[in-house]
């Protein structure tokens, strides 16, 4: 999967402060119409393009926890595979409702690593 930068150089989307969010589901994007929990119930059930999207959307966040996560030697890319691996294999574990990215944070940081 290839990480697509979007919005800003960084790579990091922009999501404004002041767009209330629905109740029931983490927004991805002001005008994407689409949800982290609608991707997660997506992934859950074998959804790869859901997957895609996932990653192309949340790995900018992830990144972030690989590097400080990643033992010293191991390349983030490693890192962040491994949180995406075990993303991918507890996705049916996933409960839908407003908590995706606290979930997608646990996932990352309950790997090993320093």
């Amino acid at each position: 999967m290839n990480h697509r930068s979007t919005g800003t150089s960084s790579g990091l989307r922009r999501i404004s402060p002041y767009t209330p969010a629905p109740e029931h589901a983490c927004p991805v994007g002001e005008t994407s119409g689409t949800s982290l929990d609608d991707l997660l119930v997506q992934v859950a059930h074998g959804g790869r393009s859901a997957f895609s999207t996932l990653y192309d959307l949340t790995a900018p966040m992830l990144w972030g926890i690989a590097r400080e996560r990643a033992e010293p030697g191991t390349p983030v890319e490693d890192q962040l595979r491994a949180i995406y691996a075990r993303i991918w294999k507890h996705a049916p574990s996933y409960r839908p409702g407003p908590h995706a990215i606290a979930w997608l944070v646990h996932e990352a940081t309950a790997l090993p690593g320093r």
